[in-house]
């Protein structure tokens, strides 16, 4: 066998190789079904509809139009492509120092946690809490307003650092105080 045979006989192989990974765009995300689909645009304008995007358990995005996909090709074969990682460069958090990570969005809000213990969750509009009951096992400090739209039950000793507007009454012990 000569060196032309050989590479006739390689030629399948080394394009199944060359096919086997590539680099693309999100043009187009479908987030209803169980496993996101996404079409991508690859290599030379190449367009691949129907691709599974595998994500990390606990974790769902859906990313933007744009974003860079990894895209791994099983032996090779276009027929059954899967987006191992994705990425969107405008939107990722830059500078966070050895350690640290991130979720978040194309929005800029984030859940940030530092490499020293402690975490930041920042939102860039109204966030909402939806829970039977939420503990804090910790000094709570609230730097703006304090709206309790239900009771409150306050125990232990308070101290209030400036003015205390009351509408309705008080009462302490059951019996009614007078609020002039």
């Amino acid at each position: 066998m000569n060196i032309k045979d050989v590479r006739k006989v390689m030629r399948p192989v080394n394009r199944r190789l060359r096919m086997m990974a590539s680099r693309g765009s999100v043009t187009l995300t479908d987030d209803t079904k169980a496993i996101q689909q996404l079409q991508l645009t690859v290599l030379n304008g190449e367009v691949i509809p129907n691709v599974q995007r595998v994500q990390q358990f606990g974790f769902s995005g859906n990313p933007p139009n744009g974003a860079t996909a990894v895209v791994l090709c099983i032996a090779g074969s276009r027929s059954y492509p899967l987006v191992i990682a994705l990425d969107d460069p405008a939107s990722r958090a830059t500078g966070l120092p050895q350690g640290a990570s991130e979720m978040y969005d194309q929005a800029g809000n984030y859940l940030r946690f530092h490499n020293d213990g402690t975490w930041s969750l920042h939102s860039t509009g109204n966030g909402t809490c939806d829970s039977p009951q939420v503990t804090f096992n910790g000094n709570l400090v609230v730097g703006g307003n304090l709206n309790v739209g239900g009771a409150a039950a306050v125990s232990g000793n308070q101290t209030i650092g400036g003015n205390l507007a009351v509408t309705g009454g008080i009462s302490s012990g059951g019996t009614p105080l007078t609020v002039p």
